[in-house]
């Protein structure tokens, strides 16, 4: 259940950033060549078919209240 006064991420930060001295980073070679790649920029076409096709109007109604909830308070 998500606390209205709560992040509702992850990960959340309820007592901030902690470093874990025990924990070290995962170090490895990368060699070869870096090229050019095609790739599609339309981040919207997936979720406006998600949106209209797959969620019910209830269902959308809730998506809409939920991202409403989510940036309310966003200034």
């Amino acid at each position: 259940m998500i606390s209205a006064d709560a992040p509702n991420y992850f990960p959340n930060s309820f007592n901030g950033h902690m470093e874990l001295p025990g924990i070290a980073e995962n170090k490895f070679s990368v060699s070869g060549d870096v090229n050019r790649y095609e790739f599609d920029e339309d981040y919207y076409e997936q979720p406006r078919i998600f949106y209209k096709k797959v969620l019910n109007k209830e269902e959308r109604a809730r998506l809409e209240q939920n991202i409403f909830d989510s940036i309310k308070d966003c200034y």
